[in-house]
């Protein structure tokens, strides 16, 4: 499991502007179903308000739900066939809070066009994946916080190509 974990907290020069609490985000890359038995009880017990996930399969979307929050969007990536039943990966963003407003761009590949992914070689990584950039605004006390996720695609020791 690798992720990050955030705080927001605003400037002094907008603080004054926003009668919400801190917002308490997560994002963590869940790498497929390998640690739910790691990440559920996390997320349970810390109770965000919003939490982004990658490689999110759409077959646990229901258990993240339960824990993170009614409120979601996901955006695919590609389909997975290995381990379990037939399904589709991507990117998906949760929340207790209200969803006023979800879109995914995808800058690289698209929803439309869903590959079987292929790690053959990172040539056929890159070919096999979409990326999407997903977008959702979430409302917490009256606030609008713009909501940003994807997944970067991979190269060896972060190189160009």
């Amino acid at each position: 499991m690798t992720g990050l974990l955030y705080q927001v907290q605003f400037p002094r020069t907008i603080a004054p502007f926003l009668s919400a609490m801190p917002l308490k985000l997560a994002t963590l890359n869940v790498e497929r179903s390998k640690h739910l038995d790691l990440v559920l009880p996390f997320l349970a017990e810390q109770k965000f308000d919003v939490v982004c996930l990658q490689e999110l399969m759409e077959r646990d979307i229901s258990r993240f739900k339960e824990i993170a929050g009614e409120n979601f969007v996901f955006a695919p990536m590609t389909r997975w066939v290995k381990e379990g039943p037939p399904t589709v990966i991507g990117v998906g963003v949760f929340s207790p809070h209200p969803l006023k407003h979800s879109a995914a761009q995808y800058y690289h590949g698209s929803a439309d066009i869903l590959a079987t992914f292929d790690e053959t070689s990172i040539d056929t990584k890159a070919k096999t994946v979409s990326n999407p950039l997903l977008v959702a605004d979430i409302e917490k006390e009256e606030v609008v916080y713009r909501i940003v996720t994807t997944h970067f695609s991979w190269t060896p020791d972060g190189s160009a190509s």
